[in-house]
């Protein structure tokens, strides 16, 4: 009995491990981030998140990088710059967005609350694809944004 249990924890355990080494994997500079065709062909994980994001959200795959490449040029670990305490020391961030949209600590905790998905990370590009669609969806309900008009959904 005590193995029964112990064996899905150490599936889950090197899920985790194998996921977290090949996101590391992803993380190194794409050679063209300006040219969506080009990222696509060297992140093909990243079509397929982006794909799945339009599929279940509506919002188009050049918008959900779009985003991505505004907030964080593609960073996974990306954040906003250490403000400095006389002028010299560094100090506190002005926020705390992270990762590859930028997302903040509140939006996205309701992000993981609202699609159900604790495991979801802000530096892995399939759930930003996806937080991108959800938030895109939320902008639609509470201020009529189009997920379609890429100027307006950054402004919202």
């Amino acid at each position: 009995m005590s193995l029964a249990r112990e064996l899905p924890r150490s599936v889950v355990a090197v899920g985790i491990f194998l996921s977290a080494l090949l996101s590391a994997c992803e993380q190194g500079p794409l050679s063209n981030p300006d040219d969506l065709c080009l990222v696509f062909e060297e992140r093909p994980a990243w079509k397929e998140a982006a794909e799945s994001a339009r599929a279940r959200w509506g919002v188009p795959e050049s918008i959900q990088l779009a985003i991505v490449y505004q907030e964080s040029r593609f960073r996974s670990d990306a954040r906003p710059p250490r403000r400095r305490f006389l002028g010299l020391i560094p100090w506190s961030r002005p926020s705390s967005a992270y990762g590859f949209g930028q997302a903040l600590d509140g939006t996205w905790r309701e992000y993981v609350r609202d699609v159900e998905r604790p495991e979801a990370r802000r530096t892995h590009f399939p759930d930003v694809a996806d937080f991108i669609g959800w938030y895109a969806d939320r902008a639609h309900e509470r201020a009529a944004v189009s997920p379609t008009v890429p100027y307006q959904l950054y402004l919202a």
